[in-house]
């Protein structure tokens, strides 16, 4: 005791501060909060001295004691901070939490051994009590010692004599570690003793799976794992969820046959996968897994929003079927060849609409109706009479609003332009923002299509006056845009506003004349790079991706002073990638851009696509 207290009086031989006897309790506590803002600003010396003061005054109060000792070990005053700590422990005799906290400051002071010591006197004191391991481990976890910390956790399982001790702490360690087996074994007897934890589970594997060796580890683990547990249908879709991850849907697919039907879902379970599918764009394992779901004999409620499904399924399937804007002779296929076509996917949804009339999956499957006849088969009337369709099938819906909108883009194509204006005023007075904010910048086209830059400035205003979202930056980019063309290049801003509005309207062929025009007639016009750019990505749309690509290494090459440069590079490695299938041109590209501009707002996006082509992450 004497040795405890000669510690507390040489620990406090600096302090000064002495509060008289009869301190009132609001005198304290607005010194409490003095300290606490000094501590917050980082200014510990003052906040030390306040809180010496304020334990001097109260010394068995905890919250000045803990405050304390926080600043002693933040200004590196480790004697105090031992002999605060010991003096504590004269009031709280043998306190482990105290204890513990005590070695943590020995080890600071780099007195490894007397530190090991203490904690290991703290285990023994009782080595069945797994809140002394987690105390001590949570030091331990604290000066990083991990490793420490695995130790520990397994000593306690064999002290207890429980194998299934710790097994969230020991599966996120090895996790860390990249002890990806090991780590994986623990989170599957987790899940085995408790299965509602699937999702949390999920979430804490998520943390490292995108390293390829760390999916490959996962999926093995389950997998045998698997063979011992059959019937646990949440380790089951652990290990279907692993193969998603790693892309393996036909392999997840078998998985979720069988969930289902040992779970007795009908079908729910297999939906679940499809949508899964259906957002990841995995569509063939989407479109299978919603036939199977129809040939199981689904719940009643079911049956409507798989179709719906099915159907968007096969639309994306038949993407590359679009003849209306493929050019004659072309034939590069972006995916394989399908047995269904456009007219097979306009099909099923019109079945929809027939089955469950006045449904909002009817009014879903005639919203995509409008899409396919207006993007597919460029039938504009067709669409516009699917849109209201929609509408009416479903008021006050936000698939009825959306339609609404699509409906006066087509009014828009179709070069009714009086009338499109009509219906954004209407949906201007939306409560729905989106949709609101939607109609204005529409609005904003329509005024910038017809040379009313004016008109079109002040609504763009409003709009990237609310930043952080993609239409606020679509604002942003056309006030820009114009503000920068119609002082210097007026006429050549003109006529590029009327080609726009041709590429609005889809007439893809069209567009790429115009832009052409404006180019040979306004070569000296600062826009003269973005009709270029837009040349581009017309000769995408129609699939002439040879000419896309001398289009964009053209404007890398040769337009110097231009913006774009490191967006046609993108766009370069994109039509390799993804439309040539090319890798290695696609690698070139992003790695030339890269390279001529390395703070390029692409730049992040051209490593990630250099990661995946070279198989470095998932």
């Amino acid at each position: 005791m004497k040795a405890l207290n000669s510690s507390l009086a040489c620990c406090f031989a600096l302090a000064v501060f002495v509060i008289p006897a009869g301190a009132q309790d609001p005198e304290a506590m607005i010194k409490l909060r003095l300290a606490q803002s000094f501590e917050s600003a980082g200014d510990w010396e003052r906040a030390v001295a306040i809180y010496e003061s304020l334990l001097l005054s109260d010394p068995q109060n905890y919250v000045y004691y803990d405050a304390l000792r926080r600043g002693y070990v933040q200004l590196k005053e480790y004697e105090k901070a031992v002999g605060l700590i010991e003096y504590r422990l004269t009031i709280q005799k043998n306190n482990p939490q105290l204890l513990a906290t005590l070695g943590g400051v020995y080890y600071q002071m780099g007195r490894e051994q007397k530190a090991d010591s203490l904690w290991q006197w703290v285990i023994r004191e009782d080595p069945k009590n797994p809140s002394l391991y987690r105390l001590i481990a949570g030091q331990m976890m604290e000066f990083r010692l991990y490793d420490r910390a695995i130790e520990l956790f397994l000593q306690a399982r064999k002290a207890t004599g429980d194998p299934y001790l710790f097994l969230s702490e020991l599966a996120n360690l090895y996790g860390a570690f990249q002890q990806y087996d090991r780590a994986m074994e623990e989170f599957i007897q987790l899940l085995v003793l408790q299965p509602k934890q699937l999702s949390d589970i999920q979430s804490r594997i998520s943390v490292f799976i995108a390293h390829p060796e760390a999916l490959t580890s996962a999926r093995d683990v389950a997998r045998k794992a698997l063979e011992r547990h059959a019937d646990l249908n949440p380790l089951r879709q652990l290990y279907a969820w692993i193969l998603m991850e790693g892309k393996d849907y036909v392999g997840a697919l078998e998985q979720y046959k069988r969930i289902d039907r040992t779970a007795g879902a009908r079908g729910a379970e297999l939906f679940k996968f499809a949508q899964r599918a259906l957002d990841d764009r995995e569509y063939r394992a989407a479109a299978s897994a919603c036939q199977e779901v129809l040939n199981t004999g689904p719940a009643r409620e079911l049956v409507p929003l798989v179709r719906l499904g099915y159907a968007r399924a096969v639309e994306e399937l038949t993407i590359d079927q679009d003849t209306t804007v493929a050019q004659r002779g072309e034939t590069e296929k972006v995916i394989p060849e399908s047995s269904f076509s456009s007219g097979t996917a306009l099909s099923l949804y019109v079945s929809v609409v027939q089955q469950y009339p006045g449904t909002l999956q009817a009014a879903q499957a005639y919203f995509r109706i409008g899409v396919l006849q207006r993007d597919r088969f460029r039938d504009l009337d067709a669409a516009l009479m699917a849109f209201e369709q929609a509408t009416k099938t479903a008021p006050g819906s936000q698939i009825a609003l959306e339609s609404h909108i699509e409906a006066a883009d087509v009014l828009v194509a179709r070069n009714d332009l009086k009338r499109a204006r009509e219906v954004y005023g209407i949906l201007v007075l939306s409560r729905n923002s989106f949709v609101r904010d939607q109609a204005l910048f529409r609005l904003a086209e329509l005024d910038y299509f017809t040379a009313e830059f004016d008109s079109a400035l002040a609504v763009l205003d409003r709009l990237s006056a609310k930043p952080g979202t993609d239409l606020a930056n679509d604002a942003l980019n056309l006030r820009y845009f114009i503000e920068e063309n119609r002082t210097l290049s007026p006429d050549a801003l003109k006529v590029y506003a009327a080609t726009d509005l041709l590429l609005r309207q889809k007439k893809y062929p069209e567009a790429l004349e115009a832009f052409r025009a404006v180019v040979h007639q306004f070569s000296l016009a600062l826009l003269v790079d973005d009709a270029t750019f837009r040349i581009g990505e017309l000769l995408i749309q129609l699939r002439r991706y040879n000419e896309a690509l001398e289009t964009f290494q053209k404007i890398a090459r040769d337009m110097k002073s231009s913006i774009l440069r490191d967006r046609a590079l993108m766009k370069a490695g994109e039509v390799y990638e993804m439309r040539l299938h090319v890798p290695a041109r696609a690698l070139e590209a992003y790695e030339e851009l890269l390279s001529r501009f390395p703070g390029s707002i692409y730049a992040e996006e051209a490593r990630r696509r250099i990661r995946l082509l070279r198989g470095d992450a998932l």
